[in-house]
């Protein structure tokens, strides 16, 4: 069975006009070398199947959404809305790797929802992730710091 998310997502980007510029798939070479620094930077050992968010390195920080929309905070913590960030999304067969702005990979989780997704600084400082039990995750120290904010917010 072919897996629809690659063709879902490049007809997300095409029917929304999101170009290179804002949000573009890496072809599968790059896509490897993202995918392995992100595992050696923030995994303490190799993930059974594709649940990263289970070996996560500390210090991390977590908020469950029980509305499923921990998606619409990503603007919230990740203050550059310009600046690029790899985007990778979860899929059966493994994953599919993306670099663009936060607002775009916001719009094209929205249209794709729900998927299990993560979003990673191109400097490797941390890692956003949602998972398929509702939980936005954080990791590393500064994007733990604005999760802790987040909560705080919500709490009021």
């Amino acid at each position: 069975m072919d897996d629809p998310l690659a063709p879902k997502i490049a007809e997300i980007a095409s029917r929304l006009g999101l170009g290179d510029d804002t949000f573009r798939a890496l072809n599968e070479q790059d896509a490897n070398v993202i995918l392995q620094h992100t595992q050696d930077e923030f995994l303490t050992q190799p993930p059974r199947a594709n649940w990263w968010w289970e070996v996560f390195r500390e210090p991390q920080s977590s908020i469950q959404f029980q509305d499923q929309r921990g998606y619409e905070r990503l603007g919230q913590l990740i203050s550059s809305h310009k600046e690029k960030h790899w985007f990778i999304a979860s899929r059966m067969s493994g994953f599919l790797v993306y670099e663009g702005t936060i607002d775009a990979i916001q719009t094209i989780i929205g249209e794709c929802h729900p998927i299990e997704y993560y979003v990673v600084s191109k400097s490797y400082e941390w890692l956003l992730c949602e998972n398929h039990h509702n939980f936005l995750i954080a990791v590393g120290s500064s994007m733990v710091e604005q999760m802790d904010n987040l909560r705080a917010e919500l709490n009021g």
